[in-house]
């Protein structure tokens, strides 16, 4: 029988990711669910927005009592993320279970390489107020945030990935700033993505509470560790983790893509 640290200790190191990075949990709770679990890709992507979710709200008081979250900005795109995850994770059962699998790991390769190009030559870490002027005008925060939702929704992500870029883009934040307001706007996409996916899926919910406080205590841990890291850390971090995450889970499902051929 397999000691329950061992199951324990990686979503310990995903809790640690998200709280210190802004994101990330969900791209690599939604694998860890998949291959070594062995959970349905439907029932993975509940539980991981169930997680990420949870992790995320107890790493965000920790970055609020810092003064780092931008709140009128992770407001936007977290009330308008919530509805399109909501849509996402109700039209997610229509989509082919390898497809999405798939979308996934490119979308995470799209989003790591944006990161490490530079979205808009993001200034250098600023002290971080409670509520910066959005850059862009709040249109186009709300349209940014109903795409960011709707994908979230659609793969059983919270969405972090996608946020710390796009709060860079439209909302003219820091990095640092971004990290920690993309936290509010997970919290929110993840409850739309868990309403949506509703009544589709049974969760394991005595493994689901086991895994979430093992990765909230990696939260309390790296919210206090994405403080410290300098921004130029955080961006290579975040976009070499995606990359490695997404060119393992195209590698591990390339036999089946090939049988299907």
């Amino acid at each position: 029988m397999r000691p329950v640290v061992l199951d324990l200790l990686p979503t310990f190191a995903i809790g640690l990711l998200v709280a210190s990075l802004g994101g990330g949990g969900s791209v690599l709770a939604f694998p860890l669910l998949l291959d070594h679990f062995h959970l349905p890709v439907h029932t993975a992507a509940s539980l991981s927005l169930l997680m990420v979710g949870t992790t995320a709200a107890v790493a965000l008081a920790a970055h609020a009592r810092a003064g780092r979250v931008a709140w009128r900005a992770g407001l936007v795109f977290g009330l308008s993320g919530a509805a399109g995850a909501a849509c996402g994770g109700t039209f997610s059962r229509h989509v082919p279970e390898t497809l999405l699998v798939l979308g996934f790991a490119v979308l995470m390769g799209t989003t790591a390489v944006g990161m490490l190009r530079g979205l808009r030559g993001a200034p250098a870490e600023a002290p971080s107020g409670g509520g910066a002027p959005p850059a862009q005008p709040v249109a186009m925060q709300v349209a940014a945030g109903l795409g960011v939702g709707l994908v979230a929704g659609l793969l059983g992500a919270g969405g972090g990935f996608l946020v710390v870029p796009a709060l860079m883009a439209v909302a003219g934040l820091t990095i640092g700033e971004a990290v920690a307001t993309s936290l509010l706007a997970v919290v929110m996409n993840t409850f739309g993505g868990v309403v949506g996916h509703m009544g589709h899926d049974e969760i394991p919910w005595r493994l689901g509470v086991e895994l979430t406080l093992a990765m909230v205590l990696g939260g309390l841990l790296g919210a206090r560790i994405g403080q410290r890291l300098p921004a130029a850390w955080l961006r290579g971090l975040f976009a070499g983790m995606l990359l490695l995450v997404a060119a393992f889970m195209v590698w591990r499902r390339l036999p089946g893509l090939a049988a299907a051929g």
